[in-house]
């Protein structure tokens, strides 16, 4: 279990300067950083066309509270899945700062009813673990969904190759699991499910075990030769402050430019005396089915040093590592060996570009969760005193939303190091 991160408290990483978005005023930030915290790869069925598009399932839209219980429990077929819909309804990510919970006691009969007729409808991911009756209930969140940036080169290989590349994609296994990986590559299969290969997945804050149980389940697919898990650690567990707002804790539109001064890239985002957000650690593990799991770690920029000849090397092999899968894969369709060379001859992951967007979904994240608290609602005491120069203390869920797009646009982006690949 991580540790509590409390109030003032931050890594010793967070000190070190660097270049940070310049700052015009208190309340705004200049210049546009592109969001691709809602935008997702998808392949549409029975083609190979790879193309832009929110997924209508599970994909990112921003931040909601579930749907009140008068609205969510409409129709309900039996006690079993009213069960369910209270638990999540209960769940509070920007309190807690779980990623994932799990409901335990879900029979099939049970899961078919809530994937039919309310994963829909909730903004959350539900999975379910067949063997086990339990469904997996994942929240949105920027950070996860910055995973998306990295492997946008993917898309690309499988134009060239005619693979699928599909993201947030029911999987069914044959244990009556349900599994919705980040990203899946493989093939269509004419009247019947696509046949994956390698599967990816992001893990933000997540607990070990969980993911490792994942991992295992995506091998029952017996299509599926790797799986490429990116684990990102906070520095600590968040929580909520304990206390509660005062009536000096008025929500800015932004956060104000000290909260920039002496930050570091994906450093500690302190407002009002607390940290709000803070990665810690980054790395990949790729699993294999006929060999041994290969680890690589260190995979954050120290000091926000995305040109550290180290960072650099280990991104390197990461990217070497995924290049004899790829072409694996490609074989596999029994693609040409002249056409395979091309699909992957300038292969490399976007680091430079992923770490950006991952420090813009990182602000964003901790700019809910003030907002989430400074919206508290007040003591007798504190009525009236909620509005002060003409701002409200507390902000709905769809403003939220707003500043939280404002914000995502308003960063500036850094200049981005542009490797070239080794053509053998």
């Amino acid at each position: 279990m991580a540790a509590v991160m409390g109030d003032d408290e931050v890594s010793p990483r967070q000190f070190y300067p660097t270049p940070r978005p310049s700052i015009e005023d208190n309340s705004r930030l200049v210049a546009t950083c592109t969001s691709t915290a809602s935008r997702v790869v998808t392949v549409q069925s029975h083609t190979h066309d790879t193309r832009v598009d929110p997924s209508p399932r599970s994909a990112f839209t921003g931040y909601h509270t579930p749907a009140p219980s008068s609205e969510i429990n409409q129709a309900v077929p039996h006690p079993g899945v009213a069960r369910v819909l209270a638990e999540i309804e209960r769940l509070d990510f920007a309190v807690t700062g779980e990623r994932s919970a799990q409901i335990h006691g879900v029979d099939a009969a049970t899961w078919k009813i809530l994937e039919d007729n309310h994963a829909e409808r909730l903004d959350v991911r539900l999975e379910y673990w067949g063997a086990e009756k339990i469904v997996v209930v994942t929240f949105a969140s920027g950070v996860h969904e910055s995973f998306n940036k990295l492997l946008e080169p993917l898309t690309k290989v499988a134009e060239r190759a005619s693979l699928i590349f599909h993201t947030n994609r029911d999987v069914p296994l044959p244990d009556l699991s349900v599994l919705i990986p980040d990203f899946a590559l493989g093939k269509n299969i004419e009247h019947g499910e696509p046949e994956f290969f390698i599967i990816f997945e992001c893990a933000w804050a997540q607990d070990d075990a969980d993911v490792t149980a994942k991992v295992t389940k995506h091998f029952q697919n017996d299509s599926v030769f790797a799986v490429i898990c990116m684990d990102i650690k906070p520095y600590k567990k968040y929580k909520a402050p304990s206390r509660r707002p005062g009536a000096e804790h008025v929500l800015e539109r932004t956060f104000p430019a000290a909260v920039f001064t002496g930050r570091s890239l994906l450093g500690a985002v302190i407002h009002f005396q607390h940290n709000w957000g803070q990665i810690d650690t980054i790395s990949i593990t790729i699993h294999s089915r006929d060999g041994s799991p290969r680890s690589f770690h260190g995979l954050a920029p120290v000091e926000g040093k995305l040109d550290d000849p180290d960072l650099l090397a280990r991104q390197d092999e990461v990217d070497e590592i995924l290049t004899p899968m790829l072409i694996k894969a490609m074989l596999i369709q029994l693609i040409p060996r002249d056409v395979v060379k091309t699909a992957v001859e300038d292969f490399r992951l976007t680091w430079d570009a992923f770490y950006h967007t991952l420090d813009c979904n990182l602000i964003a994240d901790a700019y809910r969760r003030c907002a989430h608290w400074v919206g508290k609602a007040p003591t007798k005491e504190e009525e009236g005193k909620a509005e002060r120069g003409g701002l409200k203390r507390g902000l709905s869920d769809s403003k939220i939303e707003d500043d939280m797009r404002g914000i995502m646009k308003e960063l500036t982006s850094r200049p981005r190091r542009v490797k070239k690949a080794k053509i053998e």
